[in-house]
């Protein structure tokens, strides 16, 4: 059984720091997918679901990464650069793309603003300014 078992198992220490550098990279984009879609389950709520958007962005950049990690195992790669598939690196660039339109639009939801002042004080302060 353990004959069978290690035939696909790696043999030497190059291949196995490639495979665990394989599964952690796996494991990783597993985690950031499901946890970008648990806070998107607990932001949607809020604020009409804007402040869930780079969380739901970040899950799709998961499960492109995801996508992309299954790819290279399959195709006994250790490296998304190693891919010499067009699909795969479009899939790796949109990944990229999600994570960074993730960030500005945080980063636009947390920009200070300017209050908002509305009823008698705010008429008050306008006829005095003009």
């Amino acid at each position: 059984m353990f004959e069978l078992a290690s035939r696909g198992m790696p043999s030497t220490s190059d291949a196995w720091a490639g495979a665990v550098s394989s599964g952690i990279s796996t494991l990783s984009d597993a985690i950031v997918f499901a946890g970008g879609l648990y806070l998107v389950w607990l932001l949607r709520p809020i604020v009409g679901g804007s402040i869930a958007l780079p969380y739901l962005l970040m899950a799709f950049g998961g499960a492109a990464f995801l996508v992309v990690d299954v790819w290279l195992v399959a195709t006994h790669k250790t490296a998304q650069t190693d891919l010499t598939d067009t699909t795969a690196k479009l899939i790796g660039a949109l990944a990229y793309s999600c994570f960074a339109a993730a960030a500005l639009i945080q980063a636009t939801l947390l920009a200070p603003k300017a209050p908002r002042v509305s009823g008698p004080a705010a008429a008050a302060r306008a006829a005095r300014r003009g």
